[in-house]
């Protein structure tokens, strides 16, 4: 029965146009996640759950994956080939899900799919709204097929996740408080900081005026060069963030092996925030 489920999965997988789909789906086996598709504003979104049932739900953001196939030209498939955040997902003894971007693991073509919406508008509030409307829409379907009412939703980006984490957060009323991990939440530093092209179809946190910010918590890599902690200094100030800086860690390395210690930490901040 196994077998005939793991040939399934590589069968679903091996039907997809996203050419990047290699380590997702020995990902999806290894683990015996769940693969699902959602339509969201027209937009079909994949997401991955590892099965397991609870009231907190932690949603997982992955990283930017591949907008540019070099420095000049744009990618025809940004779905990323090593997805760190779904090795995150994947030790989450939580009930988690692993929501893919618009246009990332496509299953067939869309012509909806511009490639602004993973290089200029890559933080856009068509991406921002179209991801609420799955998270909704996948809080809905956990409800009806296991009866256990969700009552809070964890957000947890990586890399440019986190700024949708940001985004996302703000206007999802289950989402108590978000993590970030190795993000550049100020998107106009971290552009000008690389030379790269100006994201100016996206939203960048560090422009939002607010009156007051959700709780979030803040991984950052001393090593990191692709985001400084510098980078999003500015933003976690501004918006009382809390800021754990992790030696020795870079954009990259050691999430994944150190991934388990981190969730403790957001336990912890969870049964803080949730206190108050």
């Amino acid at each position: 029965m196994q077998q005939l489920f793991i040939l399934s999965i590589a069968l679903l997988l091996a039907s997809c146009k996203s050419t990047n789909f290699h380590e997702l789906s020995q990902q999806v086996a290894r683990h015996n996640l769940n693969l699902q598709y959602v339509t969201a504003n027209q937009f079909e979104l994949m997401y991955l759950s590892n099965r397991r049932a609870g009231r907190t739900l932690h949603v997982y953001l992955e990283g930017d994956g591949l907008p540019w196939a070099s420095r000049y030209q744009m990618s025809n498939d940004p779905s990323p080939k090593y997805p760190l955040a779904l090795s995150l997902m994947t030790q989450d003894l939580s009930n988690a899900i692993y929501l893919s971007r618009p246009c990332y693991y496509l299953v067939k073509p869309d012509t909806k799919c511009d490639t602004k919406l993973w290089t200029s508008a890559r933080y856009s509030q068509t991406v921002v709204d179209t991801m609420l409307a799955a998270i909704r829409k996948i809080i809905d379907l956990q409800l009806s097929n296991s009866k256990t009412q969700i009552n809070q939703v964890v957000l947890i980006g990586y890399s440019g996740g986190g700024v949708l984490a940001s985004l996302l957060a703000e206007e999802l009323k289950l989402a108590n408080f978000y993590v970030t991990i190795a993000s550049n939440l100020d998107t106009k530093a971290w552009t000008d900081y690389h030379q790269y092209s100006p994201l100016t179809e996206s939203i960048n946190p560090m422009s939002i005026e607010r009156n007051s910010y959700k709780p979030a918590l803040h991984f950052v890599g001393s090593a990191d060069k692709v985001v400084p902690g510098f980078i999003s200094q500015d933003f976690i100030d501004k918006s009382s963030g809390t800021l754990i800086t992790l030696k020795s860690f870079d954009h990259s390395c050691c999430w994944v092996k150190k991934w388990p210690q981190q969730l403790e930490k957001i336990k912890i901040f969870q049964q803080k925030t949730n206190l108050k």
